[in-house]
């Protein structure tokens, strides 16, 4: 180009267009993109009346832990189970032997077969003694008293015979049964120890169910058929069915048993976590659905008036029960009543 000659105004134009275009290019101020709408079904946010679920712990117990016991005393000769068995009712746990017993009934049984002989040798003497009387020999007195000393010696036969079938029945009782079926709890008795009558060899437990105690004010709170959420793994909860409020205090707190899969694999007297109902209150509610939980803070959308959707940082509270509103949770904080807000694109990362 000739240094006399002057650039045309269109050309001038272009070259400031040109430098603006370089200028973006090398870091200028980036161009607004638009809001993504929005076109998944919205949730509006309200504040219910729910009813808060307050954290306690109960006690993995069984519905029926029934102790079995030695009905004799004895040494233990015999232990066939363990912590852990699982027993029916009427199975043989232990046996437990006394040395007296047998020459017990040994003494018993040859008292009895005594006490036989004599009564067959006075039924001898009564039956000729018959035979004298009718001929006129003897006389009647005396007949009778020989009947009399018959009939005192049949009974003494019969008490020597029942007192020996006593004896070989306490024997019998040295074999300790299971008194329910389910699982042996606890075995505080060791093969060859000597036990007294009444002593516990076992403890069988039927099924299992979570034990809650908590303080009479909240009594009126749990209901036969409610539901609680437990924890029975870390992060995750299940519901459980009240079976039984107990009637009665105890220390000042109600006990309630609680019905929940999953227990027949926990340690009895395990300590669960659960969450039982509180007061209600007003608090604002959504579907955990609706939110994002990414590096450890959570995020919900809220959809604008004209279908713009924007993030928005929330704070999480705990699950709630709200009529209407399935898996319920509390929000402390970031949105109000009346913000409509939409659910995350699946394939969001």
């Amino acid at each position: 180009m000739s240094p006399d000659r002057k650039p045309s105004r269109r050309g001038l134009i272009g070259v400031v267009a040109a430098m603006a275009l370089a200028l973006v290019g090398c870091g200028g101020e980036p161009e607004a993109q638009a809001p993504v709408v929005q076109t998944e079904a919205a949730f509006v946010v309200e504040a219910a009346i729910v009813r808060g679920m307050k954290p306690a712990f109960a006690q993995v117990d069984s519905v029926d832990a029934v102790s079995a016991r030695a009905r004799i005393g004895g040494t233990i000769a015999e232990l066939r189970v363990r912590e852990g068995a699982e027993v029916a009712r009427g199975d043989v746990i232990a046996v437990i032997t006394d040395a007296r017993l047998p020459l017990q009934a040994q003494a018993e049984g040859a008292q009895a077969e005594a006490v036989a002989a004599q009564l067959a040798q006075a039924r001898s003497d009564l039956a000729r003694y018959e035979t004298l009387h009718a001929d006129g020999f003897y006389p009647t007195q005396r007949l009778e008293q020989q009947r009399a000393q018959v009939r005192a010696l049949e009974d003494q036969v019969v008490a020597a015979r029942s007192q020996r079938a006593v004896t070989v029945e306490t024997r019998s009782q040295g074999a300790v049964l299971a008194p329910v079926s389910g699982k042996v709890l606890r075995v505080p008795a060791r093969r060859g120890g000597v036990v007294a009558a009444g002593e516990e060899i076992a403890l069988v437990g039927s099924a299992y169910v979570l034990k809650l105690r908590l303080p009479e004010r909240h009594a009126g709170l749990l209901q036969e058929g409610g539901t609680i959420d437990v924890e029975l793994t870390e992060g995750s909860r299940a519901k459980g069915r009240v079976r039984k409020i107990y009637p009665a205090l105890e220390d000042g707190r109600v006990e309630a048993d609680i019905d929940v899969d999953g227990l027949a694999d926990r340690i009895f007297g395990e300590r669960v976590r659960v969450w039982t109902p509180s007061d209600e209150r007003r608090a604002i509610i959504v579907p955990q659905a609706y939110l994002a939980l990414r590096y450890g803070v959570d995020f919900a959308r809220v959809q604008s008036a004209d279908g713009t959707v924007h993030e928005i940082v929330v704070r999480r509270g705990e699950p709630v029960e709200a009529p209407g509103v399935a898996n319920a949770v509390e929000i402390l904080s970031g949105l109000a009543p009346g913000d409509r807000i939409v659910p995350f694109e699946r394939n969001a990362p």
